[in-house]
């Protein structure tokens, strides 16, 4: 790894030097308090300047190249921003060059970590995948007669999907197809080939994978081997005939690709020439435009300020859904198997499921990474960890939840009420919904040991009819297929350990760490259905109908490369530990890579849009930011495809057919408007509050009601109704006199209180909190609790009688 030209103690010195200047220009020259780096930068010069030993001082460096030196002048006199620039600058060069320096050691520390664990690897006899390849090229490479025995041994080679293959793989070929009359090679560049021992096929605009060390410019090199310097003739043939797609579609392809390919690189970034693809020889197709633009109408506010991703993408997943509803519909035109949706990333492939279900739309995904969080896998798991654990009262309430169980919180409440307890082992309730699944979890519980945990967990599915329950709901067959990949998960792990709690443990664990795992493949021939997968997880296979949701997602994730980054055709590296800690030259081989990442995902348009047999659904213009790049600004800027301001709805254009969406926003289900502001929110949800307050009032007066003890009311309180005639055995009051008994008769008397004869009386020998919850329980139901006894009325005229 290259060092910079300052040595470290040079570069430490320099640092030392310069820094009481620095501290001192931070100090006198500072505007107020100026912004965060320049205080920082105070800071850091001021206990730089008074550091007295060199650990301290090489410390107070490192974060000095972090901070950036253009924000810290910001805060300098306009005065004396020439001369803090020039000593600044120096000073941070200097602590950049000692970071280097550091970056340089702790890449060499790693290579030491590495050969170590290569030794304990060999001590032990076991290698790793990367193992094989990198130990079979070194041995092919070094051992003459082990290359020459291997070449022997097969008389050709034929390698499909070259663009695929890394350095290694790529090397281990050429050394196994070498020439023996040549001589022996020493590096992949110097085989010459032998005459007919390879057949090599490969699409250099098809290389996606460089995240797993798939590089088209290996590939580029490889193909030097076929050149005529080596033949004498090119040995390296064209195929431009494209028997999967339609002539139609097939052109619209070239014109788009021809742009996005055709870019200029920067140096040292390759990008795969665009090849025009030609249609077999054959009568030409009559069918309507190839490519269908699903482009989000006029009032959903996709450009504004309060339109976020998250809108964007639940309302393209509606209409996509939709888009599909409709043409599955016209006659002729489409099933849902001929549909796939391809994502850049799965990461919100949620809010498309959502929409699909509500459209009673069938799908699968593939390649998903959220096998433990679905909701059979979750529910199942609850299930297992109820049966393991009666302690686990939360896993007991979810199993009997679930959909093995079904049982409502009405249900639960009512057993509850009857004395039952969430310990299946000693509640004395067994009758019932609940009482007979809290049963049946205890004898789970009591065999958990005595059968292996597939087994326990098939006879769960032959109990409570789970699977079929399953099946029923959207996307059934793929929930029942999850549900068989659990079972055979737990087949392996319990003829591993034998043990049920301690698979339990494991698989709750899996879950709990959120571990990515894929849901079982459900794929055959002749299934009707919606397939979701990532573009990566396309290639390869073709589909009659193709659609790019999320193509707004921008390239943020892309464009960010990791702290080591490899140049393979130097041989250079180079390692970042933070900003300012860079070993050299690691700019010039980020900016690389980044260039470099870029060109393949134009190559990731390519191969998704290709995967289309009749027809390309582009769904655009749903979430837009600006000049970000993204899948859809490269559409846009191809000029294949109409603006977001010019969409000519219900018209074709180039071979476009763009969809007039516009009269669905009526029927569809999602809000066409932003996410509200929580002002606004809580100003809605404010009256919902106060009748909810009113209610709790109301409620608690019930219940409060309902505990009190009996009420009392004396004959000397009561009198009768008043009436303008006086009827039959009433009495007219005289004005001004209330009638009645004494004062102080009309008193309420509680169920152990009041003078004897009027209430009841107490009972000896329990205690008074037993009085009291016995009243309660005596005091009936709320709604007998509430009415009053009829017929009599109270002085303050008010109905007064027993209440129970």
């Amino acid at each position: 790894m290259a060092r910079p030209g300052r040595s470290r103690q040079q570069a430490l010195d320099d640092v030392r030097r310069m820094a009481p200047e620095a501290a001192a220009v931070m100090a006198d020259y500072m505007k107020g308090d100026g912004n965060e780096q320049s205080r920082l930068l105070r800071r850091l010069t001021a206990e730089l300047a008074a550091a007295d030993d060199e650990r301290s001082a090489r410390r107070l460096a490192y974060a000095v190249a972090g901070v950036p030196v253009e924000e810290a002048l910001k805060s300098i006199d306009r005065d004396e921003r020439d001369r803090a620039e020039r000593l600044l600058a120096g000073l941070n060069a200097a602590a950049v060059d000692l970071g280097a320096h550091l970056a340089a050691d702790v890449f060499g520390w790693l290579a030491g970590f590495v050969e170590h664990f290569g030794e304990v690897k060999r001590r032990r006899s076991e290698l790793d995948f990367q193992d094989l390849l990198v130990l079979s090229a070194r041995v092919l490479r070094r051992n003459l007669a082990v290359r020459r025995y291997f070449q022997r041994r097969f008389d050709a080679f034929f390698v499909d999907e070259f663009q695929d293959t890394d350095p290694l793989q790529a090397e281990l070929i050429a050394y196994l197809c070498e020439d023996e009359a040549t001589g022996a090679a020493q590096a992949m560049g110097q085989v010459r080939l032998a005459e007919g021992k390879l057949f090599a096929v490969g699409d250099p605009k098809q290389s996606i994978y460089r995240f797993r060390r798939a590089d088209v410019q290996v590939y580029d090199e490889f193909k030097g081997l076929f050149a005529a310097g080596r033949f004498g003739e090119d040995r390296t043939r064209q195929v431009s005939c494209n028997f999967r797609s339609t002539g139609p579609l097939l052109a619209w392809f070239n014109r788009l690709f021809e742009h996005v390919l055709g870019q200029p690189v920067p140096e040292g970034v390759y990008q795969a020439p665009h090849v025009a693809l030609q249609p077999p020889e054959r009568p030409p197709e009559a069918s309507a435009a190839p490519v269908l633009a699903l482009c989000a109408p006029p009032g959903l506010p996709t450009a504004e300020k309060g339109w976020h991703a998250g809108d964007a993408r639940r309302h393209e997943a509606h209409f996509i859904a939709r888009a599909i509803e409709q043409l599955t519909g016209e006659a002729g035109a489409c099933r849902y198997g001929d549909f796939a949706l391809l994502f850049r990333s799965l990461t919100d492939v949620g809010y498309y499921e959502d929409a699909l279900d509500a459209r009673r739309i069938p799908y699968r995904v593939v390649g998903g990474k959220h096998f433990y969080r679905r909701e059979q896998v979750a529910e199942t798991l609850a299930l297992l960890q109820a049966v393991d654990d009666p302690l686990n009262e939360a896993a007991v309430v979810g199993a009997l939840r679930s959909s093995y169980f079904g049982l409502s919180d009405e249900e639960l409440f009512r057993y509850r009420e009857r004395g039952g307890r969430w310990n299946y082992l000693l509640t004395d309730v067994r009758s019932g919904p609940v009482g007979e699944a809290m049963g049946m979890l205890a004898d789970w519980h009591a065999r958990r040991n005595r059968a292996l945990p597939h087994v326990l967990l098939r006879e769960v599915f032959a109990a409570t009819r789970a699977p079929q329950a399953f099946l029923l709901k959207p996307a059934g067959a793929q929930r029942v297929a999850n549900l068989r990949k659990l079972s055979n998960q737990l087949r392996q792990l319990g003829r591993a350990t034998g043990n049920f709690s301690a698979v339990v443990r494991h698989l709750s664990a899996v879950q709990e760490a959120e571990l990515p795992e894929e849901e079982s493949s459900t794929v055959e021939p002749g299934d009707d259905f919606v397939l979701l997968m990532t573009m990566h997880k396309s290639k390869g296979l073709q589909f009659g109908a193709v659609v790019l949701p999320d193509l707004g997602r921008d390239f943020g994730q892309v464009e960010k490369v990791g702290p080591l980054v490899l140049d393979r055709q130097d041989g250079s590296a180079a390692l970042a530990l933070g900003r300012g800690l860079r070993s050299e030259g690691y700019e010039r081989l980020a900016e690389r890579e980044r260039g470099n990442q870029l060109a393949e995902v134009r190559r990731l348009l390519y191969v998704a849009c290709t995967r289309a047999r009749r027809l390309l659904v582009l769904p655009l213009y749903w979430w837009r930011r600006g000049d970000r790049e993204s899948l859809q600004k490269l559409l846009m800027d191809s000029g294949c495809l109409a603006g977001p301001a010019e969409v000519p709805f219900g018209k074709e254009r180039d071979g476009v057919r763009y969809l007039d969406i516009r009269p669905w926003l009526a029927e569809m289900e999602v809000g066409i408007g932003p996410a509200r502001s929580a002002a606004e929110a809580r100003e809605e949800v404010a009256p919902l509050l106060e009748e909810r307050g009113r209610w709790q009032e109301r409620h608690e007066a019930l219940v409060a009601a309902a505990s009190a003890g009996r009420r009392f009311v004396l004959p000397s309180a009561v009198e009768a109704p008043r009436s303008g005639g006086g009827g039959h055995g009433g009495t007219r009051g005289r004005p001004g006199r209330r009638s009645g008994g004494p004062a102080g008769h009309g008193r309420r008397c509680g169920g152990s209180g009041g003078p004897a004869g009027h209430g009841r009386p107490p009972e000896r020998g329990v205690p008074r909190t037993a009085r009291r919850g016995r009243s309660r329980r005596q005091g009936g139901d709320l709604r007998r609790a509430a009415r009053p006894a009829a017929g009599l009325r109270g002085r303050d005229g008010r109905l007064a009688g027993r209440q129970h």
